[in-house]
């Protein structure tokens, strides 16, 4: 083997250049270099995203895969796992914690849906992570939005934050693409407050909208 040779693949394989059991795990993340399962993710009418993945790897980071790959009601040579209530996106975001502890990246759309997962499959950091992220970056643009999702995931503390900030930023809200969005239930119940800071014809022009 020549030196140009050795330098793209080491005589002793990707293992030997990579020091670290994180880093060893990242390399391997997501291809199918030793994996043993397919993560099939196919959410209700989306195409699926198969994901390449280890058992042990998924085991030693959540209770949830160990049990399923690992316990008394393991399926023998399972070799798929379908996966139908997240994204490609969030469950990738689970992956990457359990493989090398990366947590994020979060945005409007995965942080309450990776929260989820995180629940789902028992991550307390990760769920952690997700909670203190949306408490961190709650704005007048999403807030809304994220109110609507803590709902959705019953997240009682970050729904009651969620519709405070809704009523702290009242006018910019009602101007928001995602107020446009809202059934008449949230409506009433954000309408309702004492605490919604907006003009009445503000309100008023916002509703007419709806």
């Amino acid at each position: 083997m020549d030196s140009i040779a050795q330098a793209v693949e080491p005589i002793w394989g990707w293992q030997s250049v990579l020091s670290t059991i994180a880093s060893r795990a990242k390399h391997i993340f997501g291809k199918d270099i030793l994996s043993d399962v397919t993560c099939r993710i196919q959410p209700l009418d989306s195409p699926s995203v198969d994901i390449k993945a280890h058992k042990l790897l998924l085991a030693m980071g959540s209770a949830v895969f160990e049990t399923m790959f690992y316990g008394v009601m393991k399926e023998a040579g399972a070799s798929v796992v379908k996966i139908t209530d997240m994204d490609s996106e969030t469950f990738s975001n689970v992956l990457r914690y359990i493989y090398y502890d990366q947590i994020g990246p979060f945005n409007k759309s995965t942080a309450f849906s990776t929260l989820y997962a995180a629940e789902k499959y028992g991550i307390p950091v990760l769920k952690n992570a997700c909670e203190q992220y949306v408490k961190e970056n709650v704005s007048a643009d999403n807030c809304l939005f994220w109110f609507i999702q803590a709902k959705l995931y019953d997240e009682t503390f970050l729904e009651n934050l969620c519709l405070k900030k809704t009523g702290l930023w009242g006018a910019s809200v009602l101007q928001s693409a995602d107020f446009l969005e809202i059934d008449l239930e949230i409506l009433t119940l954000i309408l309702r407050r004492d605490t919604l800071k907006a003009k009445e014809v503000d309100v008023f022009n916002a509703v007419v909208k709806c």
